[in-house]
């Protein structure tokens, strides 16, 4: 059976620069956040996701975008639908509590040579830095 992913990301900007993350194993760079469980509101899901990441309780702001791209890991095919939220709060110490993550903020400038994924959100962002226009990418 194929399923359909549905993530949650926060685009967590602070003085011309973005919070990305990646995992300690991988080279790509990916927003924080993670998959909605079965029951869960898209809204706390993301508090979840960046409470077990960062440890924090942000405010969720708004809708900022939302991707859809199919791809292939170990073989076999992946549906996933990001939920792009702007995401705002008071302090933040870029320290993960996960040990598998680690957490960098990326000037703004500097972001289009960041090898980050999934490359449809990527392009979506960056139309995003020059617009604060809402984006919808799909295949």
């Amino acid at each position: 059976m194929k399923n359909i992913e549905i993530i949650v990301r926060a685009l967590i900007l602070k003085k011309n620069k973005v919070l990305l993350c990646k995992l300690k194993s991988e080279r790509h760079y990916f927003l924080p956040g993670g998959h909605l469980k079965f029951g869960e509101s898209i809204k706390k899901a993301l508090l979840r996701e960046l409470n077990e990441e960062l440890g924090i309780k942000p405010k969720i702001g708004p809708l900022v975008g939302i991707c859809e791209h199919i791809y292939r890991k170990n073989g076999k095919k992946h549906h996933e639908i990001d939920f792009i939220f702007k995401v705002k709060m008071k302090k933040l110490k870029l320290e993960s509590k996960e040990r598998k993550l680690k957490f960098n903020f990326v000037d703004l400038k500097k972001f289009k040579n960041v090898y980050f994924l999934p490359k449809k959100l990527k392009k979506a962002l960056t139309f995003y830095f020059k617009n604060r226009k809402f984006f919808w990418e799909s295949f």
